[in-house]
């Protein structure tokens, strides 16, 4: 699935996150607002956040198991966390 299917299917994600591989391959990360919905203050917390992963704009998979697995094999560090 292509990053814009994904948008279209689930709409534009809460936050983006950018990185990039150790041989300059594009990783972004979609972060969808999918648990405490009805909780303002708390939406701002990660584990509310579901991660769809993309590598050169192709779904990668998504949670954060496998935001864990690709930045292992892709070599790079995640912001935060």
């Amino acid at each position: 699935m292509s990053m814009d299917e994904a948008t279209k299917l689930m709409g534009p994600p809460g936050k983006t996150e950018m990185y990039r591989g150790k041989n300059n391959e594009i990783v972004i990360t979609y972060l969808y607002l999918t648990n405490g919905l009805g909780y303002v203050t708390n939406a701002e917390n990660e584990s509310n956040f579901t991660p769809l992963i993309f590598v050169n704009e192709k779904l990668n998979g998504w949670g954060w198991n496998q935001l864990d697995n690709t930045a292992k094999r892709y070599e790079f560090v995640i912001k935060r966390r």
